[in-house]
């Protein structure tokens, strides 16, 4: 804790408070994501307001300049900065800006729940970005806080950042007790007047430290603020298996992936020799299967009875010569949206991408 910015009275009573209205909000936008787009963008934005009064109201009105350098200084602290563009333009501006969905999961006896991810600066509408004078709708350095700590994070994962920081300037933020949950909400109950069915959830858990309850959960997914942010975490697992061979001893190419404007971008194919009892699929982008291949590792097309291996030059442009004809150009286009899909979900879910690459 930095003890320079504990809270006093009055001050102390208020972030009490507002301390358990940004828990209240964040486990009311984890449920909002199992609900539908709408639920989930009033929640995200509620949530700013409660980040923005934590900030604002409280703390910086609290403890002035110090406070502002010390959060202009905290990547946390960077992370409400950037929260404040959302607040001021969910308060000020007509226009509406939904999150991007970033994947989908099923909830068994729930239904599914989305993942949204905070838009680009650039796809935000017109009036987030300025007022009708022409002005910057937020200041400068709301404006490049956004751009580098929120823009296409996850949503969960910036609220998280912002009570992790607000409870590491001040422990009493933090509640005492905590709660081990056993159940996350209980299937639809016929609560209409016309049996219509709803699903029920648990109430007070913002009484509690907060650790978010479990549903569709995968095993790298942050769910609690004094958790490191899995997202950066996950980029930086990225960066460095790509620089490592994939699993396994091989990887066979079935198909090429063409984007919309007739470029190849990548390949798809199955893991493993071919005589393997059982083969993943993978897809992954073109310069990295050269990578791949220039590291030492094996990358194969089959042409009849025969396995023809896949080399790359120093462009890390990849070829799979047989007879002095190139096998791999005349493999199948998987031009079709599921290529890209799946290409596309992987990069924007790097532990889904971790465990394709792993695996054997």
């Amino acid at each position: 804790m930095n003890h320079d910015f504990a809270l006093q009275e009055p001050f102390q009573s208020k972030g009490l408070l507002w301390a358990r209205a940004l828990r209240r909000r964040t486990i009311d936008y984890w449920y909002a994501t199992t609900e539908d787009p709408d639920a989930a963008a009033i929640e995200a934005a509620l949530a700013t307001v409660a980040v923005n009064v934590m900030d604002e109201t409280i703390f910086e009105k609290s403890h002035g300049d110090p406070y502002r350098e010390h959060r202009r200084a905290h990547p946390q602290g960077r992370v409400v900065m950037g929260l404040e563009l959302i607040r001021n333009c969910e308060v000020h501006a007509v226009e509406l800006a939904q999150p991007t969905v970033a994947a989908m999961f099923g909830v068994p006896e729930l239904g599914y729940r989305q993942v949204y991810a905070w838009a680009a600066f650039k796809s935000l509408p017109v009036e987030y970005r300025q007022q009708q004078d022409g002005e910057p709708r937020a200041r400068g350095e709301a404006r490049d806080a956004y751009h580098k700590w929120i823009a296409g994070r996850p949503i969960i994962e910036t609220l998280l950042d912002a009570i992790a920081f607000f409870e590491s300037l001040d422990e009493a933020l933090r509640p005492a007790e905590t709660l081990d949950l056993r159940y996350s909400f209980v299937p639809g109950v016929p609560l209409g007047r016309n049996e219509e069915q709803f699903a029920c959830r648990p109430m007070g858990l913002d009484q509690f430290q907060l650790f978010l309850p479990d549903f569709a959960c995968r095993p790298t997914e942050r769910r609690s603020p004094s958790w490191e942010p899995a997202d950066r975490w996950l980029k930086g697992q990225v960066k460095t298996i790509q620089k490592e061979q994939p699993g396994g001893v091989s990887r066979e190419i079935r198909s090429r992936i063409i984007d919309e404007a007739d470029t190849l971008i990548g390949y798809r194919g199955l893991s493993g020799p071919l005589d393997a009892t059982y083969r993943d699929s993978w897809v992954e982008r073109a310069k990295q299967v050269g990578r791949d291949i220039r590291m030492g590792f094996r990358y194969f097309v089959v042409v009849g009875d025969f396995e023809v291996d896949a080399t790359a030059d120093a462009q890390l442009a990849v070829s799979a010569l047989s007879d002095s004809v190139d096998v791999l150009a005349e493999l199948e286009r998987s031009d079709s949206p599921i290529a890209l899909d799946h290409l596309k979900l992987n990069e924007a879910n790097p532990d889904l991408y971790r465990m394709e690459r792993m695996a054997r």
